[in-house]
């Protein structure tokens, strides 16, 4: 065999590109000869051990790998800003096209399906959620190969694909609950209890409070609820309530739950049980000690004890458990953030100030600067605060009504012409004075 032209190519390859280049002098070529020698003997004299070779092994692997998931986090970090971008321009046809690439190239990981089924759901295709859903679960099978065993999340063993995550779930249990489908959330939520996924998280934990109350709410009013296809209403909450294996955690109340006549409504209890220690201040100040939460965790929390708050107040009319939940969370500086929900802030309001729990509805209205009252329209927020004086006035708390104007104008609120009376009469009493915090120039006009 003629080897000719193979020598000409090496040549060719290794040589360098310019002419000017040069090889090594005389003297460097000893030089590296020398240090190769000097580093070759100096390896040779040490003493070598067989685990030394293992641990070399696992220096290398762990490099790898963690080269690896830094790449994994930044694609995915990558795909989760595009189809934000994506949700805010309604842009349809981009989430389609990242979910086919992952039909087709199949490595999409457990956050990337996340994303996706997330921008599905704040885009209102619940459908098409449900969808990708059924597409990772179908991948699911695919990675544990032959068995049709469904393996959900953090089971043992290596892995090939992505699997279904309790954070997946609690999103589908969400948006199918919102949208009024029980029987598919509750689906959900018997497949975190057979494969013995535990919620520990806000998160997790607030989309199985919002399902329990909405369970509870239907199982109350079955007449006002449709029917989820075929089923009867009443079947429908028999096959959907949540199964006490899906709840960590805290064990606490669960003979209440067995001896309860109404098992939902226990079961709310319960999970908030679970919820309210992980809560952290809303928006805590510098000087306190207490570490705020991040924006993702704070809205979490402001979510599930709006939720359970509201569930309290408007629905299961538990007001004395509704009182002591507010003194213990403003205590805490955590808000239920009631502004983003006007309409729901003033029922909850004027259920509290109607049934005599005035301290915790004006400690409700003071919470972050007096935003529920900002939130919502100036009427409503003039007789939220009206109310609440009359209220005091009923007690002969008289201290207490002029207080609350003070407290009025210092967040901004026109106060209404029952205000202005009530203020002008307590002012003609001379039993009362302002607060001494500079409100004391305010007068009714």
């Amino acid at each position: 065999m003629n080897t000719q032209w193979l020598d000409t190519a090496d040549t060719l390859h290794f040589s360098t590109s310019s002419r000017s280049s040069v090889r090594s002098s005389k003297e460097e070529e000893d030089l590296y000869q020398a240090l190769t020698v000097s580093f070759r003997n100096r390896i040779a004299e040490q003493e070598h051990k067989p685990e030394d070779s293992y641990k070399s092994m696992i220096e290398n692997w762990t490099h790898l790998q963690t080269q690896r998931e830094a790449l994994t986090h930044k694609r995915t970090r990558a795909l989760k800003d595009r189809l934000a971008a994506a949700v805010q321009h309604r842009e349809m046809g981009l989430i389609q096209k990242e979910q086919d690439r992952f039909l087709l190239e199949r490595n999409g990981t457990s956050d990337d399906y996340f994303y996706l089924i997330q921008a599905w759901i704040r885009c209102g295709e619940l459908k098409r959620a449900t969808v990708a859903f059924e597409q990772l679960e179908k991948e699911s099978l695919i990675s544990n190969g032959s068995t049709g065993r469904k393996d959900y999340g953090n089971s043992g063993g290596k892995q090939k694909k992505p699997l279904v995550t309790i954070k997946i779930l609690a999103a589908m249990i969400r948006a199918h609950s919102r949208a009024g489908n029980l029987a598919t959330a509750g689906s959900m939520v018997q497949k975190m209890s057979q494969q013995k996924l535990k919620p520990t998280s806000i998160y997790d934990l607030s989309a199985l409070l919002e399902y329990t109350i909405r369970v509870a709410n239907a199982q109350a009013n079955p007449l006002t609820t449709p029917e989820a296809g075929s089923e009867t209403l009443t079947n429908e909450i028999q096959r959907t309530e949540v199964p006490h294996s899906a709840l960590h955690s805290r064990e606490i109340g669960l003979g209440t739950l067995q001896e309860s006549l109404d098992p939902n409504k226990a079961q709310v209890h319960l999970i908030w049980e679970a919820i309210e220690p992980q809560l952290k201040p809303t928006n805590a100040p510098s000087t306190s000690p207490l570490p705020a939460a991040s924006a993702s965790r704070s809205n979490n929390s402001s979510f599930a004890y709006r939720t359970y708050l509201t569930y309290l107040v408007n629905k299961a009319s538990d007001m004395d458990r509704a009182a002591e939940l507010v003194d213990r969370l403003y205590a805490r500086s955590i808000s239920p953030e009631l502004e983003k929900h006007p309409k729901t802030a003033f029922t909850t309001l004027q259920n509290l100030t109607q049934n005599g729990y005035l301290t915790e509805a004006q400690k409700l209205l003071d919470q972050s600067d007096g935003a529920v009252a900002k939130a919502i329209p100036e009427a409503l927020a003039a007789k939220a605060w009206s109310d609440l004086m009359e209220a005091y006035m009923y007690r002969k708390e008289f201290q207490r009504a002029r207080w609350a104007y003070n407290d009025m104008i210092r967040h901004g609120i026109v106060p209404n012409t029952v205000s202005k009376k009530i203020y002008v009469d307590l002012q003609q009493m001379h039993t009362t004075e302002d607060r001494d915090d500079g409100n004391s120039s305010h007068r009714a006009g």
